[in-house]
């Protein structure tokens, strides 16, 4: 799966096709801008296989446990939804963005919170200006917003799944960290 969008991407997400998009959305826009903006979002968007590749091998990581391959299993889901924040049935190109800002956002949130995390999979993330680029075509919160949710379903991942890693004996019970005192007294 990802090999075929690592392919599409290639194949679409070039800086002629990010112009001739731009251009349409925004025929003000004079020609130089929107190159300068299509030479910073092709490679932003080129480089999503890469980081989708990272966060699967990351989910398999017995580091991670079942908090990485929950995680990723929401962040997937909203990569291949075409009805997001940007359907990419309106823009195919521009749609995308929120799908990489996401994904890289996700990448920095897993590599935050778990930080023992070994990924044998090489990846690479796109520097800042082209963070902020992306960040500043979205409309306004998005980008912020697609940084909390990254930050927050890995927190909520970490903490639902607390048990420990996957490479635990297959019957091997979870053991979480509930606070039954607590919540005797409070029931109390």
């Amino acid at each position: 799966m990802i090999a075929l969008i690592r392919s599409a991407l290639g194949q679409a997400a070039t800086e002629e096709a990010f112009v001739a998009e731009l251009s349409s959305l925004n025929p003000e826009l004079s020609e130089p801008e929107t190159r300068a903006l299509a030479e910073i979002l092709a490679p932003f968007l080129r480089t999503l296989p890469d980081a989708l590749a990272w966060v699967v091998a990351a989910a398999r990581d017995p580091h991670g446990g079942r908090a990485l391959a929950f995680a990723t299993g929401s962040v997937l889901h909203y990569v291949v939804d075409d009805d997001d924040l940007l359907p990419e049935s309106t823009a195919p190109l521009v749609g995308l963005v929120d799908d990489a800002y996401l994904t890289h956002a996700y990448v920095a949130a897993v590599h935050r919170a778990f930080p023992g995390l070994t990924t044998p999979f090489g990846y690479e993330p796109p520097d800042q200006r082209a963070f902020d680029v992306a960040a500043a075509l979205l409309p306004a919160g998005v980008a912020e917003s697609l940084v909390r949710t990254s930050s927050s379903t890995t927190e909520i991942a970490r903490a639902l799944f607390a048990g420990g890693p996957r490479d635990a004996g297959i019957n091997d019970a979870p053991q979480l960290d509930l606070r039954l005192a607590e919540a005797a007294q409070l029931a109390g």
